[in-house]
Parts: structure tokens; C-alpha cells; sequence
């Protein structure tokens, strides 16, 4: 497999966060995931690596937005 080829002098790569508690976030971790374009092997962006410790920082967002949530209709 040919080796990733970094960005050019100049073309910046897209830097990816997660979305919680309305926020947008890096992994706590720190840990991110390189995202390759397939027909040419260039590094596109970089996506956070989520771990429990997001899932479970995503799911108590969740948990804590639902009620107000539930009472909003469907057409709002």
C-alpha cells in the first residue's frame, strides 16, 4: 500500500470535532483518526477519535436535554 501523502505547503485539511451538549468538541482523549482520500491517497481531515468517555459525555447530554425535548411538537 503506497504511503499517505501529506498536504501541500499551504492546503489545509479539515479539522473535524463531535458535536455535545451543544458544543463542538475534540475526543477527550485527544486521539484523532487520519481520513484518506481513496483515489489519491492525500490526508483529507482529521476526525476525533471518540472513545466511551464521549459516549457516555454524549449520551448525558442526551439524557439531560429530553424532557424539554419531548415537549416540543413535531412541526416546531
Amino acid at each position: 500500500m503506497a504511503a499517505t501523502k501529506r498536504p501541500a505547503e499551504g492546503q489545509g485539511i479539515k479539522q473535524a470535532r463531535m458535536l455535545i451538549d451543544g458544543n463542538w468538541v475534540a475526543a477527550k482523549s485527544g486521539e484523532e483518526i487520519d481520513v484518506i482520500c481513496p483515489a489519491n491517497r492525500r490526508l483529507i481531515a482529521r476526525i476525533p477519535r471518540g472513545k466511551a468517555a464521549d459516549v457516555n459525555a454524549a449520551v448525558d447530554a442526551a439524557a439531560k436535554a429530553f424532557p424539554a425535548w419531548a415537549k416540543v411538537p413535531p412541526r416546531e
